[in-house]
């Protein structure tokens, strides 16, 4: 999963500039978002890589595989062993945001369980240079290897700068247990926390003056035009951030992880179908983007599920939700050695004899099949497990029951682990004591679709009777804590349904402040860092009408901005805004760059009489009629902090306040008409030349 880019696909598109409702461990996160470059969590391998979950600057193995996964601090960790010359490493390609030095202020954190004594000078993190073996930023052991203090070794030649060279730490991190090692660079000054305590090391300041010339990152050595220096141990949980953070938000970081953006179920979470809504011939995944095809289900057919709505499935009628893969996919689940299936079910067994509940199965060999589903005899309530691959020369799994009865017109929670060949199921969280045969370590299993509520072959069949909601995959085993919290609490998206853009407001970088999840960078119009003021949530810019001060982006064909090209879509934004005196001044905006015709508008009243929201909405080029001008009941410009939401859901229009519906009443969104617009803006409204400059406080 990438941050920056992650693939979540529904009608229901959001823009969110602090709080959108839309999980409570993102909007707990929104601080540590900000500047976030990459995120190695070090929980797995994928081939020659471990992911950076944030960029996709997944890190190289050298001499590591799956092997060398270990218990973490959270999750997995890897384990480093300088016999082997282990190591994870980037080469950065001109543009990216690596290596970190690049940055006037950043910030390393990872967790280290390393014994130090004994180590000689050997690296837990570093950044060189491949053609270049002069310059370095080195962070390990002790050079001599007496103690557990960490060693800072800092050399730019290169550009001039006195070397930092093996000056160590006063708390001594690596004792063999697991400690929070956290470098922070601002803006020059350079200090290091360990366990989230200021280490007393005075180190000397990065020099204004001499280029740096890094190209790689390297986690457990170093990478020059050779490797070298290889630690042994444990490094786990590996972030960089291209700002400083705050002692509050290391403490963060240290007691609570990157799960705040992250949370734990959100690892391998490949897809996550809700059951809620039919979109059109579809039902959205939230994760991926693999919406499922809907076979002979409607809108009537969602009821009151487990969570949320369900799917209502008719075997007389032949229900079925189905998906066939492209090469290169996360899905089918069968191609991954781990994997997770979670299902809530509410289907009466008896009487329906070998009907499947989930399948994954091969559109043009009806050989192959993975199935969950009935009892094939129909006489009880258990779960019937069928795994067939004669393509692939294994033996079948053929129709072995669960112990436990899930399927006895009650809602229960079925899960199927794979876990590296061992195979599990379990109940409302308990495991079953059904045997399963081990997956195969030889053969293909030549699966392309994944179908829920019966078999996708050449043609579909075995169609189930019975309600199901809240279908997600992983691909890695979960735990049983985590089960149980899936059963308990449900999943949670990491982003949110449609979440498009995020713009924190809390950095400038460059002539920019950057878009956290699309990378739809705002431009900076007379706005510097100098407008950097607290904020609803971290920090908030200041924007000035005397200054003609804005934000904006003029966008591309084929983006999911402007947000009003969606039949649904919401905005979310903080105002401190003092609205009396401030006539008809635009709080967000989307127009066009070469026709100032097509407006969509929210801001002060036209007349600055009042504290109230007004919306003005013109699209003659298309032939609508204008909302014009008309204003909330609320008064959310008052000069205090309010939450704006506008929301449109097809074609209906809302406005909240602090939660709180406005009983304004807007004209819906006409049914026909282009509404040609090709840019946002925030304080302000860009068409040919910029207007309407507002005066305060967004976040």
């Amino acid at each position: 999963m990438t941050y920056r880019s992650i693939n979540v696909r529904s009608a229901v598109q959001a823009i969110v500039f602090t709080a959108l409702l839309a999980g409570t461990s993102y909007l707990h996160a929104q601080g540590l978002t900000s500047g976030l470059v990459s995120y190695w969590p070090l929980d797995e391998v994928r081939g020659t890589k471990t992911p950076d979950v944030i960029s996709g600057y997944d890190m190289e193995l050298t001499n590591l595989s799956g092997d060398d996964l270990v218990e973490g601090k959270r999750g997995n960790a890897l384990a480093f062993d300088n016999g082997r010359q282990t190591l994870l490493s980037r080469v950065h390609e001109a543009g990216e945001d690596l290596p970190a030095n690049q940055h006037a202020s950043w910030t390393l954190s990872l967790w280290a369980q390393v014994e130090g004594v004994g180590q000689n000078d050997l690296r837990i993190f570093s950044e060189g240079n491949t053609e270049n073996s002069n310059p370095l930023f080195n962070l390990g052991t002790q050079n001599g290897g007496a103690t557990g203090q960490l060693d800072v070794f800092i050399r730019n030649g290169t550009g001039g700068w006195s070397t930092v060279g093996h000056i160590f730490s006063e708390q001594e991190p690596f004792d063999g247990q697991w400690h929070h090692i956290v470098w922070v660079e601002n803006e020059g000054s350079r200090s290091i926390y360990v366990d989230g305590n200021l280490d007393s090391l005075e180190i000397a300041p990065k020099p204004d003056e001499g280029d740096f010339p890094l190209n790689n990152t390297s986690i457990g050595g170093i990478l020059r035009a050779s490797a070298s220096h290889w630690v042994t141990g444990n490094l786990d949980e590996v972030a960089i951030w291209k700002r400083a953070l705050s002692e509050d938000e290391i403490t963060e970081v240290r007691d609570n992880g990157l799960n705040a953006i992250f949370p734990q179920l959100a690892r391998g979470l490949v897809s996550h179908w809700p059951l809620d809504e039919i979109q059109g011939t579809k039902t959205p995944d939230l994760v991926s983007g693999y919406d499922m095809e809907v076979t002979n289900l409607e809108a009537s057919d969602v009821v009151a599920g487990r969570n949320g709505n369900a799917f209502s499935f008719d075997n007389a009628r032949q229900t079925l939700l189905s998906r066939v893969h492209e090469p290169g996919e996360a899905l089918p689940a069968n191609q991954h050695a781990s994997w997770t299936l979670s299902v809530w079910a509410n289907v009466t067994g008896t009487g329906q004899n070998d009907l499947r509940i989930f399948s994954e199965g091969n559109t043009e060999n009806s050989n192959p099949l993975f199935n969950l589903g009935t009892q094939n005899g129909g006489a009880t309530g258990q779960l019937d497990v069928f795994i067939r691959n004669g393509t692939g020369g294994w033996s079948t799994v053929g129709h072995i029951f669960s112990e436990q009865e899930p399927f006895d017109g009650q809602w229960h929670h079925i899960v199927w682990v794979e876990n590296e060949g061992s195979r599990s199921i379990y109940v409302d969280g308990n495991l079953d004591s059904l045997e399963i045969a081990p997956k195969p370590d030889e053969g293909d299993f030549p699966l392309n679709n994944t179908s829920i509520g019966g078999i996708l072959r050449a043609s579909a069949s075995h169609w189930v009777t019975g309600n199901l909601d809240d279908v997600a995959i992983w691909k890695r085993a979960l735990s049983e804590d985590e089960i149980a919290e899936v059963r308990d609490n449900g999943i949670l998206s990491p982003l949110g349904t449609g979440l498009v853009s995020y713009w924190p407001l809390d950095s400038v970088q460059g002539t920019k402040t950057p878009d956290l999840v699309s990378g739809y960078d705002m431009e900076l119009t007379n706005l510097s860092a100098d407008d950097l003021v607290d904020g609803k949530s971290g920090q908030a810019l200041a924007f000035d009408n005397g200054r003609q001060t804005l934000l904006s982006r003029v966008h591309e064909a084929g983006e999911d901005l402007p947000a009003n090209q969606h039949a649904s879509w919401t905005l979310s934004l903080w105002a401190q805004v003092e609205g009396v005196g401030q006539n008809d001044l635009r709080i967000f905006s989307e127009g066009n760059t070469e026709n100032s015709n097509p407006l969509f508008n929210l801001g002060t009243q036209n007349g600055g009489a009042t504290g109230q929201l007004d919306v003005f909405i013109r699209n003659g080029t298309g032939g609508w009629s204008t909302v014009g001008h008309i204003f909330s009941e609320q008064e959310p410009f008052d000069g205090q902090w309010h939450h704006i939401v506008w929301v449109e859901n097809e074609g209906s229009r809302s406005i909240y306040v602090d939660g709180n519906l406005d009983s304004l009443e807007i004209a819906p969104k006409p049914d026909e008409g282009d509404f040609p617009l090709n840019n946002t803006s925030i304080g302000g409204i860009l068409r040919a030349s910029a207007s309407h400059w507002v005066t305060g406080n967004l976040d």
